[in-house]
Parts: structure tokens; sequence; C-alpha cells
């Protein structure tokens, strides 16, 4: 099976002790053909991706203007998301996968839900050696 394996990484800030965390590159590809790959965090207790804003203005896509949604996280509090259709891809996905992700405003960290990316990979996080194997289904 082709795999990939990830160590866990402190993305900015480390001399404060913040923990190390699954962060992962991932490509999203709009539907115009533009791409770029960002950093994010591998989290299965997301249901779908979230991306900062300026990840969709980047891509050249006016993120105010998909689907509204509202969203809660692990807090409970609700706000509203935009959802667009785009292509995602993750080392070690032959090709990309068409997927629903959502542009949200305040999003301190790019979140890999598990909607399109977890069908297509198994993903093991192992703590202790703050590693992350990506492998094929």
């Amino acid at each position: 099976m082709t795999s990939i394996n990830f160590s866990y990484q402190i993305k900015y800030l480390s001399f404060l002790g913040l923990p190390k965390r699954p962060y992962s590159p991932i490509k999203l590809i709009a539907p115009d053909g533009t791409s770029i790959t960002v950093l994010g965090i591998i989290d299965s207790g997301a249901d779908v991706c979230v991306f900062k804003p300026e990840v969709a203005e980047t891509l050249g896509i006016d993120w105010s203007q998909g689907t509204a949604a509202d969203v809660s996280g692990i807090e409970g509090s609700k706000s509203t998301a935009y959802q667009h259709k785009l292509q995602l891809q993750m080392a070690p996905m032959p090709s990309p996968t068409s997927c629903e992700v959502l542009f949200k405003e305040n999003v301190p960290e790019n979140l890999i839900g598990r909607e399109g990316i977890f069908d297509s990979l198994y993903i093991c996080f192992h703590q202790k050696n703050e590693a992350i194997l990506l492998e094929l289904v």
C-alpha cells in the first residue's frame, strides 16, 4: 500500500511551549483549476474541512458568495460559514477528490475534516511518537 508519514509540528511560537500538532499539507483546487497547497490540522473530530478566507481569496474565490451554513464547534456556539465545492488532495492520494468545504472568518487554523478525505485514507495518529501515518484505503 502507498503510505506517507508526517511528524507533528509546531507551526509558530514554539518558544511558548505550545504542543506539537498533526499538521499536513493539503492541495485545494478551484473550479477554474487554480490551486494552492496549505497546511492544515488533521482533525478527526471535524465533520468537514474548514479553511481561512485568505485561502479562498488566493484561489480567486469570493468565499462569502458560497452557500451559507450554520456551524458550531465543540464549544457549541453557532456561526456562519460559506460552503464551496472544490477538489482536495493529500499525499498519498493519487488524484484529487471532490469535496464540499467551508470558509469561515476567525478560524485560527485550517482544519482537515473527515468528509472527502477520510474516505480515501487510513489515518493513524501516534501521539507518543508525535507522528501521523496516511495510507491509501
